[in-house]
């Protein structure tokens, strides 16, 4: 539980760019690092607004998501409207 909360304390550390250059990839990788038992309501709120990361396989599966890749066209899926 405390490594959760150091993680979501340097999330935030990284977020709001005060102490140290601001860097949201950063402050992603903590947020996820403290919410990775889906535990830390605070990670979670603030991960809601700065999204996920797509590495984050163990959030994707858990909830139902997922990502369509880069390369893929959006047509091949059935939730696109195809022309």
């Amino acid at each position: 539980m405390e490594l959760d909360e150091a993680n979501y304390m340097l999330g935030k550390i990284y977020l709001e760019g005060e102490v140290i250059e601001k860097n949201i990839e950063k402050a992603r990788f903590h947020f996820e690092l403290a919410d990775k038992d889906n535990d830390h309501s605070s990670a979670q709120e603030i991960l809601l607004i700065i999204g996920r990361s797509y590495r984050n396989k163990n959030y994707q599966s858990q909830n139902g998501f997922s990502i369509r890749k880069k390369s893929e066209e959006p047509s091949k899926h059935k939730c696109f409207k195809t022309n």
